[in-house]
């Protein structure tokens, strides 16, 4: 068996090459070339989402015991630059006044990140409804739109709950998962937050509670993942394992061409990345 071969292998039980099959098929060539670096090392680079060769050989010399501070292998990072995760962005925009001021409210009593992580989950999950469950047909594109207006779907609360965070020097991402409905599949928005304390990502979905379906984020239990939706492998759903430094065009591409929210709703949510 070829290296590039044993890479493709050891990638696939591991889940990523559903991700991109192009990027593979160039991986795989590759890998033949590299000689310099292990399977090891590349296997443990393309789980960092570290997609250069030139990563991939630097990354080889450092020492074992600061990779963990990167990523929980359960994940892969969109950017290896952990700023990426703290930016006011055009769609996080947590320099505007009105995140600002939300953010002096909601954090003046809290004493360290879980406290903070859990003021911002509840008050996206409960106090900024999803535009689907008041039947609302407004659309918001935004963090501070999301808070302006006092709703928003699913990608827009996760920008809201991102930008709240990331005000506090939170490093915060994006995550989606492709889920099924009766006819059709759609993708979901939620987030992921890096615990400093445990030195690993894990997810938080503020979507909103639904009739047997609850989110939560346990400040004593942290690691304790509780989503909206568990997958189902067998209808097609998938756990898309990229943390997201910014939204993927399609999500906000598909908010900026529509102009009512539940025809969007309806039948006209991405169904992939």
């Amino acid at each position: 068996m070829s290296r590039g071969e044993t890479v493709y292998r050891c990638l696939k039980k591991r889940g990523f090459v559903r991700l991109n099959r192009e990027f593979f098929g160039v991986f795989v060539q590759s890998a033949e070339v590299c000689k310099e670096v292990s399977v090891c090392d590349i296997i443990y680079c393309v789980e960092k989402g570290s997609f250069s060769w030139q990563r991939v050989l630097y990354i080889r010399h450092e020492d074992m015991s600061k990779r963990k501070e990167e990523i929980d292998l359960k994940y892969q990072l969109e950017s290896l630059d952990k700023q990426a995760y703290l930016d006011s962005t055009e769609f996080m925009d947590w320099k505007t006044p009105i995140i600002q001021k939300k953010a002096e409210e909601l954090f003046k009593d809290c004493r360290n990140d879980r406290e903070k992580i859990k003021v911002a989950f509840d008050f996206v999950r409960d106090q900024i409804p999803h535009s689907g469950d008041i039947q609302s047909h407004k659309i918001t594109h935004t963090a501070s739109e999301a808070l302006q207006e006092g709703e928003g779907v699913c990608y827009v609360k996760s920008l809201l709950l991102a930008a709240l965070l990331r005000s506090q020097g939170i490093e915060t991402g994006l995550c989606y998962q492709r889920l099924a409905r009766a006819n059709d599949h759609i993708i979901h928005g939620l987030n992921a937050v890096y615990l400093k304390d445990l030195e690993k990502w894990v997810r938080v979905d503020a979507r909103g509670n639904l009739p047997g379906k609850t989110a939560e984020f346990y400040v004593e239990e942290p690691d304790r993942e509780q989503l909206v939706f568990p997958i189902r492998e067998d209808e097609g759903e998938v756990d898309y394992p990229v943390i997201y430094a910014n939204p993927p065009k399609v999500t906000t591409q598909v908010l900026a061409e529509s102009d009512d929210c539940m025809e969007l709703l309806k039948g006209s949510l991405p169904d992939k990345l």
